[in-house]
Order: C-alpha cells, then sequence, then structure tokens
C-alpha cells in the first residue's frame, strides 16, 4: 500500500511455498519473511524477482524473529522434541547459528524482542520467560505468574514492555521483567500479536478477529484533571529539506508541560526535541534536525507530542 491502506494490491512473490508468518523490512527495502520451516530474504524488496529463501529448518517450527539492524536478527521457535529453538544472525541471515544456552529444559518459545543489540527477551510455552542483557550469550529466567503460553511481546525501551498470550494474557513490566504484573484484556481469547506506537498507544490482536486497543499503556487510569480540548488537534508538523528544519505549532489551552519525540516505526525513541512548559495558545517552533537526519536512513518517522495526558502524533515522511 501506498496510501495509507486504503487499497492494497499484490507486489512481490515469496519462494517458500509455506504461509508466511511474519515479514520484517528493515531500512525501508531490506526484507525478511517467516514461514514455519523457511527464513526467506530480500536485500532490494522494490527490485524484481522473488523473495529467496535464505534458511531452510530441518528440526522443529519457527514462531518469530526480530530484527534490530540489516545484519543482527534472532529466530525461535520449537523443536521436534519440544524444546526451544533459538537461532541468531549477525550478517544479515547470510548464516544463522543455533544457540546451545536456551536448550534442555527451556520449553518452546513463541516470541522474541530485542530494544537494541544486547538486551532482549524471548517468551513461549508455560508461562516461560527469558532475558538477555549480552547478546544471547547468556540467558535469565524471569516470573511470569502465569502457565499458559506466551505468544508475542513488546518492549518500549530497556524497562517498559508487554506480553501477550493464551486466555487473554496480557502482562506488564516497567523495570525490565524484573517484576511482571496482569493487565486486564477484557477477553478470554488467545492473543498473538502486539505492538505500540509509544509509550501508550498500543494494539493487540488475537482468536477470532480479536483487536484491542489501549492509549494509556493498558493501565486503567482515572479521568484527568484537566477538561477536554486540554491539547487540541492543531498539531501540525513541517518539514525543508533543504534547511532540514522540522517545523511544529500546536495550540494549547492553558499553560502545561510538553515533550516532544521522534520515534521510528518500531516504536523506538530516536530523540527528544524539547521538554518544557509552554504557555497557552498558539505556539510554533522550529528544529534543525540535520544532526538526525544523517543518521537514520529514508522511511517513515513519527514526531510525538505528549502533555500528562495527551499524546498527538504525525508522520514524517524522509525521501532524500
Amino acid at each position: 500500500t501506498e496510501d495509507g491502506g486504503a487499497h492494497w494490491q499484490g507486489f512481490v512473490m515469496v519462494s517458500s511455498n509455506e504461509t508466511v508468518k511474519r515479514i520484517c523490512i528493515m531500512d525501508s527495502v531490506i526484507c525478511w519473511t517467516l514461514s514455519e520451516r523457511d527464513i526467506c530474504y530480500k536485500d532490494n524488496i522494490f527490485g524484481p524477482y522473488f523473495i529467496q529463501i535464505q534458511y531452510e529448518l530441518s528440526d522443529g517450527f519457527f514462531r518469530d524473529f526480530h530484527f534490530t539492524s540489516a545484519t543482527k536478527g534472532s529466530a525461535v521457535g520449537i523443536t521436534n522434541t519440544s524444546s526451544a529453538l533459538y537461532m541468531w544472525t549477525t550478517n544479515g541471515g547470510a548464516d544463522w547459528n543455533q544457540d546451545a544456552v536456551l536448550t534442555g529444559n527451556v520449553p518452546g518459545l513463541r516470541g522474541v524482542f530485542f530494544v537494541n543489540d544486547n538486551t532482549g527477551w524471548v517468551v513461549g510455552h508455560s508461562g516461560c520467560i527469558y532475558r538477555t542483557t549480552n547478546n544471547g550469550v547468556s540467558w535469565d529466567s524471569q516470573v511470569s505468574g502465569v502457565t499458559g503460553n506466551l505468544n508475542a511481546l513488546y518492549f518500549f525501551d530497556e524497562n517498559m514492555g508487554w506480553i501477550v498470550g493464551d486466555d487473554g494474557t496480557i502482562l506488564y513490566t516497567e523495570n525490565g521483567g524484573t517484576d511482571w504484573t496482569s493487565q486486564n484484556s477484557g477477553t478470554d481469547r488467545d492473543l498473538t500479536t502486539i505492538f505500540f506506537l509509544d509509550s501508550l498507544r498500543g494494539w493487540v490482536g488475537g482468536d477470532s478477529g480479536t483487536v484491542l486497543c489501549t492509549q494509556s499503556g493498558g493501565t486503567a487510569v482515572e479521568e484527568p484533571v484537566e477538561p477536554p480540548g486540554y491539547f487540541n488537534t492543531d498539531y501540525s508538523i513541517g518539514f525543508d529539506p533543504v534547511k532540514r528544519e522540522l517545523s511544529v505549532s500546536f495550540f494549547l489551552d492553558k499553560q502545561c508541560q510538553i515533550s516532544l519525540d521522534v520515534y521510528n516505526v518500531s516504536g523506538q525513541n530516536l530523540t527528544n526535541l524539547l521538554n518544557s512548559i509552554c504557555e497557552s495558545g498558539n505556539t510554533v517552533l522550529a528544529f534543525d534536525v540535520s544532526g538526525i537526519i544523517e543518521r537514520i536512513p529514508n522511511g517513515l518517522y513519527f514526531v510525538v507530542l505528549k502533555t500528562r495526558d495527551r499524546v498527538y502524533s504525525r508522520q514524517l515522511l524522509l525521501m532524500e
């Protein structure tokens, strides 16, 4: 799609005959797909021909994969003997290596997520959670408090994260998984996928067409003290590619604390542009973002403006 999903069209074919379970696109052009047996790869998704098979699994089934860059990624699943399967690559999948640590008594794995090259989590059968802070050299078990299968996870940073699982399970941590607490999903259906745009707004998908949404990080909160309209939708952005200047304008009903951040499509905070008290009325600001642009690839980004209890985002498309 090139219009936000209003229209979808056939684009590229995958060499594998198996059903595609996951897709990951890095730097807007590099693409991997995952099926139960195959990992497929293409270095330019806009080029012709098929997404070719990169790795074929002979023992077990893949369940999930995650890439932190165009070279570093991990894939998890379950072996034919019902134990954990964890594989990793540091060269974009030219070589996939099977981990010897997450084996033996570790049950099958269903989800994996890394917030950077070193820190990540895997989840799976029987409520298992494992965390690494050294790129998988070692893993520490964490207590989930549940015995059902955990299927997918998403971390906003090294501390704040969510896990979804069978029977409507949603778990939340704000200390990297040292402690996990349950959040009320309002359903008993199996939940299988999760994504957060920022620390408050997220979506969960599951069986029987289940789609859940939160605008409070999944936490029940009291009605805000400020009246509706405290921060209205006049928020807009503009970008001057010549000056490499980002302009931001918004309207406030009253004086309040404002933060302005730039995120990529994976929900990672790339930089904070503003964190200060702003007066009521119209505000127009301009930021020199040349330093940011030099270190990020072309693609879609989000400029997120927050007050204490309101969040608005605008899309920023970089095509230099």
